[in-house]
């Protein structure tokens, strides 16, 4: 199939499009991924965070349709930009308020396992879980879809995501703090290496789960 698109001029005021970006997909990215790497229980689904993640996918859509680029025809050659569509059109209708919104968006504490009964803090993943488009991690995807901004509207920017993962070691238990006094909820998904040291999923027969009061 052949595809071709007519682009509208691209505003020549770089300086305010920098700033925009930093302000719109910089600083919400860099603050969900920093909430993300917290050893903290977090709800699985809707919560400040997917909140957030609905803002920046309606903050890429548009950016993109803000300068010149119909968001759906991009959509069409990157499934990154279908998966921030898709969200973002979930975020209008009233924020995931449906159980089928809910589910789009929804929250995992990542734990490496080695095998021997010890388990190690990786962060907290926010997947996104899309029928057609599959199973993708949130923040990588939303990482993907900023770098495309970058060079697709020459924003001059020095933004070199990197996700943060946990520097803690392995331990006996699956350890989680809690954000309130009361507990809560949480999902909890399991990795372990390959002979490659690839992360895969992995289900261990059993483990002990320690949920911290908070500080």
């Amino acid at each position: 199939m052949n595809l071709s698109f007519k682009y509208a001029s691209i505003p020549t005021n770089m300086d305010e499009l920098s700033t925009r970006f930093t302000n719109e997909i910089v600083e919400p990215w860099d603050s969900l991924n920093a909430s993300l790497s917290e050893q903290v229980a977090l709800k699985p689904d809707l919560s400040d965070l997917t909140r957030t993640a609905g803002k920046l996918a309606t903050a890429f859509k548009e950016m993109l349709r803000s300068n010149g680029i119909d968001p759906k025809q991009r959509a069409l050659i990157s499934s990154d930009i279908a998966l921030m569509c898709v969200i973002a059109d979930s975020a209008k209708a009233s924020l995931f308020a449906s159980a089928s919104k809910k589910e789009l968006l929804s929250i995992a504490a990542n734990f490496e396992a080695d095998g021997s009964g010890k388990y190690k803090f990786l962060r907290n993943i926010m997947l996104i879980d899309h029928k057609r488009l599959g199973q993708h991690d949130f923040l990588e995807a939303a990482k993907r879809v900023g770098c495309e901004l970058i060079e697709l509207l020459s924003i001059k920017t020095d933004w070199t995501p990197t996700i943060i993962e946990s520097t803690t070691g392995f331990e006996d238990k699956v350890v989680l703090r809690s954000p309130t006094h009361s507990g809560t909820p949480v999902n909890l998904q399991f990795l372990k290496r390959n002979d490659d040291g690839e992360l895969v999923k992995f289900q261990p027969g059993s483990w002990q789960f320690d949920l911290l009061p908070p500080l």
